[in-house]
């Protein structure tokens, strides 16, 4: 229990510079009752938390789409982030299947960024890479409204064992 607790800390550590304090209470809150409470018995042995930050104000939408190890999508989840914020979602979401081993693509609206935590016994950082680009001829007012810009965010690693 102290373990998971120092876990959360330093995961709060991580996410809370990029976001303000208002916008990411309940994320926070919601993550860290996951982290604590006792697992459910059809509750996944080991998950994934893909954490969104969104970096301007404007809120974005994102679309996020698993896929298993032979390339097939096996699943997809639709969040907005507000801006300055920060939403997750759980691997585990993204399939009805009782394993799941793959990565997750994540495509939206705007300058966000990834970072993923395997959940389960204890936490562990995975990798995630983020890719903003613009979007054809976008003048530089619609690069500042993050109109004229998208984001890719790959998680190359994500799990999900019931």
């Amino acid at each position: 229990m102290k373990s998971m607790k120092v876990f959360f800390l330093t995961v709060a550590v991580v996410i809370l510079p990029f976001a303000s304090q208002a916008q990411v209470a309940t994320a926070e809150i919601d993550l860290a009752a996951r982290l604590v409470e006792t697992p459910e018995p059809d509750a996944p042995l080991l998950d994934t938390a893909l954490v969104i930050t969104n970096l301007r104000r404007t809120p974005a939408k994102v679309v996020l789409v698993g896929y298993d190890r032979a390339g097939n999508q096996v699943g997809r989840a639709r969040r907005e982030v507000p801006g300055h914020g920060l939403v997750y979602v759980l691997a585990s979401e993204l399939t009805d299947a009782n394993r799941f081993l793959g990565k997750v693509e994540a495509v939206g609206r705007g300058r966000l960024t990834g970072t993923a935590v395997l959940l389960g016994g204890s936490g562990t950082d995975l990798p995630a890479i983020s890719t903003t680009h613009r979007i054809g001829t976008c003048s530089e007012d619609e690069v500042d409204a993050n109109i004229g810009i998208e984001t890719v965010i790959t998680y190359p690693v994500a799990v999900a064992i019931h």
